[in-house]
């Protein structure tokens, strides 16, 4: 579960910086950054936070499954399989911890974004990791598990 007292911008923080060309804040959204990209889009803080917490909320739930999974694993290839899915998707849970105590801006991304740079971090992990790559398809269960958890 995330610590809401860890967010890397608390509503309190971006209050006391106020508005300027690139934060702002919008009745009824709250507060937002300026992309950085030609598209200038707005980028809002709670849209952000909102999409991180539901995904570590359901990558919990996903952990849990899996575990209980593997207890059950009646073949060496479902245990290494479950196995596997345990190490992406707690990874995948620490990413998300990470962008949500990181106090740096260009960390603050829409969840098309977000989703696109999990997907990217996974795929890399996947790839290094030794174990992972012994599992046959590791690849795709990562991506199934992005897929469960993360899409919008």
């Amino acid at each position: 579960m995330l610590d809401k007292n860890k967010k890397g911008f608390p509503e309190s923080e971006l209050e006391g910086i106020g508005e300027s060309k690139w934060l702002g804040y919008e009745e009824g959204k709250g507060w937002y950054r300026i992309s950085e990209m030609a598209s200038r889009e707005r980028i809002y803080f709670g849209e952000f936070y909102n999409f991180l917490e539901d995904a570590d909320g359901k990558l919990d739930r996903l952990l849990v499954r899996i575990e209980k999974e593997l207890k059950k694993a009646k073949t060496p290839d479902e245990a290494l399989r479950l196995a596997a899915s345990l190490i992406v998707a707690d990874f995948l849970k620490e990413s998300v911890r990470r962008y949500y105590e990181s106090t740096d801006w260009l960390d603050v991304m829409a969840p098309r974004e977000l989703l696109e740079e999990f997907e990217e971090t996974i795929d890399d992990f996947v790839e290094e990791y030794y174990y992972l790559s012994l599992v046959h398809k590791a690849g795709s269960l990562s991506r199934s598990i992005i897929e469960e958890v993360l899409k919008i």
